[in-house]
């Protein structure tokens, strides 16, 4: 969720200090930052990104009972399909 070397102070005038593109592994971002690439990323963002994590931690390293883990773990991070304007979802 980190990313130091991308990292940037805030600026005490308000101006905005991001950068044009986005960035980040998308199968953690959030829905909205996916959906609209423009959004401006807020404290929400971080804390879907952090569900997610927290999702694929739990799914990998504690003790369950789920038999097909592999399955599960690429329906949820990894599964995608393109729509008919030729976006892909996931």
């Amino acid at each position: 969720l980190n990313d130091w070397d991308l990292s940037k102070n805030v600026r005490a005038d308000g101006a905005n200090p991001r950068q044009p593109d986005r960035t980040g592994t998308w199968q953690f971002m959030s829905a909205a930052l996916l959906i609209s690439p423009s959004k401006i990323h807020e404290v929400s963002d971080d804390l879907e990104s952090f569900v997610h994590v927290l999702v694929y931690e739990s799914v990998r390293f504690l003790k369950h009972d789920c038999q097909s883990v592999e399955q599960v773990m690429k329906r949820f991070f990894d599964y995608y399909e393109y729509e008919s304007d030729g976006e892909a979802a996931g």
